[in-house]
């Protein structure tokens, strides 16, 4: 993978849900590509925007998924 964000990296962002991230950024992922460079810059972007439009979902994941 190269270091720019790719518009299919992008699409496949921008499709999960909120604890699908937090689940991804908390336990790892088994690509962890989602954590470096530009997708990486662009996912916790993308989530950290989620949890300040809705800090209460943002909450109930983290609950739901546990630590």
């Amino acid at each position: 993978m190269t270091d720019n964000l790719t518009v299919e990296e992008k699409a496949t962002i921008d499709a999960m849900g909120l604890e699908e991230m937090l689940r991804l950024w908390r336990f790892g992922a088994s690509d962890p590509s989602y954590f470096e460079g530009e997708r990486g810059k662009y996912f916790s972007s993308r989530m950290f925007g989620l949890r300040g439009a809705d800090p209460a979902a943002w909450t109930a994941a983290s609950k739901q998924i546990g630590w």
